[in-house]
């Protein structure tokens, strides 16, 4: 699978405090979960029920440049 490097690059530049970013292994997309809200409690449940299809994105406080 590739994936799109453009896509993960946004969402660590994009990551803020309650937010956290998720790459999909098996669909290659990037899942976004923001704590508090209800329509993120599906995707949060989701990628806990699968936790090993999906990666913890780093946020940009993680990255040294």
């Amino acid at each position: 699978m590739q994936v799109k490097l453009s896509d993960i690059i946004e969402a660590i530049d994009f990551t803020d405090d309650g937010m956290t970013y998720y790459y999909n292994k098996k669909t290659g997309e990037v899942e976004l979960v923001v704590d508090g809200m209800a329509d993120d409690d599906a995707v949060a449940d989701e990628i806990e029920d699968n936790f090993d299809q999906y990666l913890r994105l780093p946020s940009h406080y993680e990255i040294n440049d």
